[in-house]
């Protein structure tokens, strides 16, 4: 049975061979130990990487992208997942190099412009400075205009824009399901949260520009033949959603009715991710938005899969290992928490293996063969 056929018929609520599995995302030094090389994996460090080698110009980056690519699919078969994608990337070339490990993106006297700088000890690459930072949330009704002029005026997509899906789908696209994320989510930054209650309407017109690109995107990319949309929308902490539950179900909740709508026209199944707990939004999550799936779940955070297949078990599951387990328990911890979770959710289909959200740096890289040795044996049908 190939991957692809084992995450069809997990959309499907079928049980294969063996409960399909994928991870997506393995932070590089993880990764780069167990390979015996290093390899430019995932995790926010490949981000870091990605803005030396835009510095360092053209040509190095081409190399640089190319690496990506080899060490994507060497990843990929040395684990034996189900489903493939390119790792997260920013999109963004920087613009300036501010000192060894720091990068402006954007124009400092513009809106949209970012500071990330790299910490090497724990191997993290983030935003220290925003123009976010510098305004009021009324500031944003002038900002999501001009977005919005902007993304009247550019030209519209065409497959010839993702060059890369095509590529995946011509190499693997028989053997593997083919993922791509384009996600719906508010920015959690102090100033976007505040507008949620001062400026509703600026966040919902943020949200129609979000969710018209994203239409357009998913199009496309069921046109050429990519069928599971692995969609990002993070919105929630371990103590519950970043904003209300009404301010989900007003401005959140129309765009994924919207997405979800497109998907079932086009045979496309759409899995929602998020960290967090999110029992506070589940019927509207779960329910109402017509997702087809759920991933990441947090059961550090209190989303318990038991729970989630007994309530809601029309939606596909893909995670829920514990990322603190995996990165601190012994070997025989990862594997009671890997058979836990086949326990829990594998049995009549509908179950994905894998982590609650990524294989963390300093993870031990005996733990993640463990684990994922234990999903192939443990997780057979």
């Amino acid at each position: 049975m190939t991957g692809k056929e084992r995450i069809l018929l997990a959309f499907q609520h079928k049980e294969g061979d063996r409960v399909p599995i994928y991870e997506q995302a393995i932070a590089s030094d993880v990764a780069s130990e167990i390979m015996g090389r290093q390899v430019f994996a995932q995790g926010t460090s490949l981000h870091y990487e990605d803005a030396k080698a835009w510095i360092k110009g053209r040509e190095a980056y081409r190399e640089f992208e190319e690496k990506v690519w080899e060490d994507t699919i060497a990843i990929n078969k040395c684990f034996e997942f189900d489903a493939i994608d390119l790792p997260w990337r920013l999109e963004q070339k920087p613009g300036e190099q501010l000192d060894e490990y720091t990068f402006l993106y954007g124009d400092r006297e513009k809106k949209w412009w970012n500071i990330y700088r790299f910490d090497p000890v724990s191997s993290c690459y983030g935003i220290i400075d925003s123009w976010e930072n510098q305004i009021e949330p009324q500031d944003l009704i002038e900002a999501v205009e001009e977005m919005e002029t902007e993304f009247s005026d550019r030209p519209a997509l065409t497959e010839n824009d993702f060059p890369e899906k095509k590529r995946l789908l011509e190499m693997f696209g028989d053997q593997l399901a083919v993922l791509t994320n384009p996600g719906i989510a508010i920015p959690y930054t102090p100033v976007w949260l505040e507008a949620t209650i001062m400026y509703p309407e600026v966040v919902r017109q943020y949200l129609d520009i979000q969710v018209a690109h994203i239409l357009e995107e998913i199009s496309i990319l069921a046109e050429i033949g990519v069928k599971v949309i692995w969609a990002g929308g993070d919105m929630a902490s371990k103590n519950g959603p970043l904003y209300s539950p009404k301010a989900f179900s007003d401005l959140v909740l129309p765009g994924l009715k919207k997405i979800t709508s497109l998907c079932n026209n086009l045979g496309v199944r759409f899995h929602f991710r998020s960290d967090g707990n999110l029992w506070l939004v589940a019927e509207d999550l779960f329910v109402e938005s017509g997702i087809h799936g759920y991933g990441e779940i947090e059961g550090d955070a209190g989303m318990d899969l038991v729970r989630l297949k007994k309530e809601y078990g029309h939606l596909t599951f893909w995670g829920n290992v514990s990322c603190d387990i995996l990165r601190r328990g012994t070997k025989a911890d990862v594997i009671n928490e890997t058979k836990r979770c086949i326990d829990a959710a594998a049995k009549g289909g509908g179950y994905i293996f894998g982590t609650s959200n990524s294989v963390l740096t300093g993870t031990p890289p005996e733990n993640v063969i463990a684990m994922y040795e234990t999903a192939r044996e443990y997780g057979k049908y």
